[in-house]
């Protein structure tokens, strides 16, 4: 007999390594996500993610995986542009889907993962039945109105067998009664310690994550200051700032370590220069550069080729990979722009921004 596709539910199981030798499972229901519309985020942000990862080489938000009822499927879509993602040997693109199955190896970045369960069954059903109460029927045997009142009802209802028939009916009512309520209180309990285990889950994975993110942003500047020492091999860009408003400046680029690094903010300030040196093996880095016009409107600049990463605009920030440093203040993911060094005479490339009537930010 087909399943009711309108009326399926599901829990899929997944197993990675934790830690060094520590093999962790987690079960996800379809319960649980029922916030994000039944789809399972992946990523490194515990506020947001279902399945939090903590290796470093995973972005903020690296996936979702949702449940295709008609097809009875799972799908897995990349989202992040920069990681990688591989699933069953094959490379996943930006915002395409592949198929999950049971056994299926999914590696994000450096993290690989398997998929040890899936189930998929029926909701089971909410028509519970009543509960039925036995009611003495009356003796058609007599007319109410002419009841005299010193007849003898011993005769017709012994007073014995009346009493043990409404003793055994009131006891099976309060039997039904009493196994709803512990049904419910079962129901409940059961409820209450699943949000409890969830959330201290939760609170464990943010701390863990957010330990692991200073250590990983430490380690990793340390080797970038280690390897710039030994290694010459670094581009200097010159920006000039032709605008009558102050310009602010965003970087995202692959540092001498091959780990992603973000960084801001440089104010660039009308008619000035700023010389700034980004070690790195590649031939372009990615801006995101903004100025407040006289109106009072953010004005940004675009381009062609672009990355995604996060930024905050009420304090300065530098992170590695998308590991952002503070989860708890407000945070947008904005398109950084590609520009490539163009090595000149004196060693630089310069880069101007200009602005035009109706304040076009461009830079040439």
């Amino acid at each position: 007999m087909a399943l009711n596709k309108n009326k399926l539910t599901w829990a899929i199981t997944f197993q990675y390594n934790k830690a060094e030798n520590a093999i962790f499972q987690q079960q996800i229901s379809q319960k649980q996500v029922s916030k994000h519309n039944g789809v399972i985020i992946v990523g490194r942000d515990a506020n947001v993610c279902d399945l939090v990862l903590s290796n470093h080489s995973i972005s903020s938000l690296q996936a979702e995986i949702h449940f295709d009822k008609n097809q009875q499927q799972f799908f897995i879509k990349n989202k992040n542009a920069v990681s990688t993602t591989i699933v069953d040997g094959k490379i996943l693109a930006f915002d395409k889907e592949l198929p999950l199955n049971n056994g299926s190896i999914i590696v994000f970045g450096q993290q690989e993962i398997e998929i040890t369960e899936i189930k998929i069954y029926p909701l089971p059903s909410t028509n519970y039945p009543r509960i039925k109460t036995s009611v003495l029927p009356f003796s058609n045997k007599f007319n109410t109105g002419n009841i005299n009142s010193s007849l003898n009802s011993e005769s017709i209802y012994p007073d014995n067998i009346s009493e043990k028939k409404k003793s055994w009916s009131d006891k099976q009512i309060i039997m039904a009664i009493a196994t709803v309520v512990a049904s419910i209180i079962t129901a409940i309990s059961g409820w209450y310690i699943n949000e409890r285990t969830q959330n201290t889950q939760k609170e464990i994975a943010q701390i863990t994550a957010k330990s692991n993110d200073k250590s990983e942003q430490t380690n990793s500047k340390e080797k970038v200051l280690d390897l710039s020492k030994k290694n010459a091999n670094y581009h200097q860009l010159k920006f000039v700032n032709k605008c009558s408003k102050d310009v602010q400046l965003a970087t995202t680029f692959y540092a001498l370590n091959n780990v992603a690094q973000t960084q801001g903010w440089v104010n660039i300030t009308p008619q000035k220069n700023v010389d700034i040196n980004y070690f790195t093996k590649s031939s372009g880095i990615f801006l995101y550069a903004y100025m407040i016009n006289k109106n009072g409107k953010e004005i940004v600049w675009k381009d062609h080729n672009s990355v995604e990463k996060s930024i905050t605009k009420e304090r300065n920030f530098d992170y590695i990979e998308e590991s952002f440093p503070d989860i708890n203040i407000p945070k947008e993911i904005v398109k950084f722009y590609e520009i490539k060094f163009d090595l000149q005479a004196d060693g630089y490339t310069t880069k101007t921004f200009t602005c035009d009537d109706q304040d076009k930010l461009e830079l040439k």
